[in-house]
């Protein structure tokens, strides 16, 4: 009778222990809790040309250890004693390949590591400056600090391409096309040149303002048709002089994302008349300096302090006015993904799906055209943080197109900025997509 008790008892002590064991290990395999449950590896981006990587390591316990087959890929060799993440980058490399990266940690040890694997593309030859310069300007005034590169009407500029980087640059096909303004390219009817790079990896083309025009601003676009990089098509906007009155640009918005905000500037040049010009503003809280600028295609910096819409104007010295308009608007939705008809579909040649973002990558002095569906026009756009040197935010440079441009300033090294769209009704854009400068 004892031993039949004693042997009841020890089984229900046996189960009571074989409980307490499974719920120490987390409950069995399928618990997340469990470190020996699916021990995994995985990178924030399965295909890339170059730069910073995020690992994330899933199961398992800190500290990990890592290690790679790619020597143009630099991942840490240990993480800390709690991080599950870590930083590394991919360098440019001439040529495609596949970089595979092992996690393992003291519960697995080296022969239980994991992996995971990034297709790197080819870095190509890619831009590295595209300059304006104008042949003979003895026919206007010019060169009085004006923000863009100005050309006389009537007169001509050689506009050169310059290739650097990985990859062939010389014999590379390039593309110039007009964009906007009154211009045509290598003769009187051109409006798109085909060419290619030369020993040195410059392409040029020739630039011809047409006679009589008014002063205006004008774009010319460049493409790289076989270029693998991200960095596939830009453009650059240059001042055609007429001899009209006028102020260029001729219109400036910005968004804020809550109102009053912070005060925005921008640069206004003139031309034609006759000067000294006088400079006024059609609202109290915007102002101007210097008020009085003394000749044809000097600059003065307008300055807004409230969400406001309001004109700059100038009177010459004959009386003569002309005006440019500006608009400080509010955001008054400024959470990604909640204005659900706003979308950037395609940006630097990438086509965007969904909420996804899309990473591309930036040189100072090139630029990228994005697209904008839905929502209502006209839109606005900025980045966080703002790119060096430009005013935000700016109006898309055409229905649902707009052109992010790096050159006005270096833009910081190894920084991403985070693309925003706003349309009329402050609705922000559902896709965000991301640009990495180096």
């Amino acid at each position: 009778m004892f031993s039949r008790a004693f042997s009841r008892i020890s089984g229900v002590l046996l189960a009571i222990l074989v409980a307490m064991l499974v719920a120490a290990c987390g409950g069995g395999s399928g618990n997340p809790n469990n470190p020996m449950s699916g021990f995994s590896l995985t990178a924030n981006e399965s295909k890339m040309d170059y730069g910073p990587i995020v690992l994330t390591v899933h199961g398992g316990s800190p500290p990990f250890y890592f290690e790679t087959n790619s020597s143009g890929v630099v991942v840490p060799a240990k993480s800390d004693d709690k991080s599950r993440t870590v930083d590394g980058y991919i360098y440019p490399s001439p040529e495609d390949g596949v970089a595979q990266i092992w996690v393992w940690d003291t519960l697995h040890g080296y022969a239980g590591r994991v992996s995971t694997t990034i297709t790197t593309v080819a870095t190509t030859a890619s831009p590295t400056a595209l300059t304006i310069t104008p042949i003979d300007n003895s026919g206007c005034t010019t060169g009085q600090g004006g923000t863009y590169v100005e050309i006389c009407a009537g007169s001509q500029a050689i506009a050169e391409l310059q290739l650097g980087g990985f990859g062939a640059t010389s014999g590379q096909p390039v593309r110039f096309s007009w964009v906007s303004g009154d211009f045509t390219l290598q003769d009187s009817t051109t409006t798109v040149v085909n060419t290619t790079t030369d020993s040195a990896g410059i392409a040029r083309v020739t630039i011809l303002t047409k006679p009589g025009v008014s002063t205006q601003a004008a774009t010319l676009r460049v493409d790289l048709p076989s270029s693998s990089t991200t960095i596939s098509n830009f453009s650059s906007t240059f001042v055609i002089v007429g001899s009209n009155f006028s102020i260029v640009p001729t219109d400036v918005s910005w968004v804020a994302l809550t109102c009053p905000g912070t005060a925005k500037t921008a640069a206004f040049t003139i031309y034609g008349g006759k000067p000294p010009y006088t400079l006024f503003t059609s609202v109290d809280v915007a102002s101007v300096n210097p008020s009085t600028v003394s000749a044809s295609g000097g600059t003065t910096t307008l300055t807004v302090n409230q969400c406001i819409d309001g004109s700059l104007t100038a009177r010459d010295s004959q009386g003569n006015l002309a005006a440019a308009t500006f608009s400080y608007a509010t955001a008054s939705n400024t959470t990604p993904g909640t204005g659900p008809d706003v979308v950037v579909v395609a940006i630097g040649g990438t086509a965007l799906w969904g909420s996804s973002a899309s990473r591309v990558t930036c040189i100072n002095n090139s630029s990228f055209t994005f697209t904008v569906a839905g929502g209502t026009e006209p839109y606005y756009w900025y980045t966080v943080p703002p790119i060096p040197g430009v005013t935000f935010p700016q109006s898309l440079t055409g229905a649902g197109e707009g052109t992010v441009v790096f050159g006005a300033a270096p833009a910081a090294a190894n920084t991403s900025y985070t693309l925003y769209v706003v349309d009329s009704n402050n609705k922000v854009s559902a896709t965000t997509p991301t640009i990495y400068c180096h």
